[in-house]
């Protein structure tokens, strides 16, 4: 993995804010910061909360990058639904807990994946 890229990517993901003003939920950064540096372009994330929301994670892709991305969570309890012009990744456990390990794994998976 490439450091530099990988900070480059991490230090504009702390600046990226959605319409009110809110920056990306902190137990998913990693992950999306770790999908664009593997050209997976993402446009909306989630960690998932406990009382109101989706009670699990979830991240939106552009649709163009899926079929890039199938070969890395395929073996992952990792699905995903199409959302308009884009693509939810989410688990396939709709359980808060569960859910977030399974996307652990994936950033595990996209930090040794070449």
């Amino acid at each position: 993995m490439n450091d530099d890229k990988y900070r480059t990517i991490d230090e504009k993901s702390k600046m990226i804010t959605d319409k009110l003003g809110k920056t990306i939920d902190k137990g998913i950064r990693e992950l999306v910061v770790l999908l664009n540096y593997h050209k997976i372009g993402t446009t909306q994330s989630c960690w998932g909360h406990k009382n109101w929301g989706l009670p699990y994670p979830w991240v939106d892709i552009s649709k163009e990058h899926l079929g890039d991305l199938y070969s890395i969570i395929s073996d992952l309890d990792i699905e995903t639904e199409d959302i308009s012009d884009t693509v939810r990744i989410l688990p396939k456990t709709k359980d808060l807990s569960e859910g977030r390990k399974a996307f652990n794994k994936l950033k595990k998976r996209l930090k040794s994946y070449e």
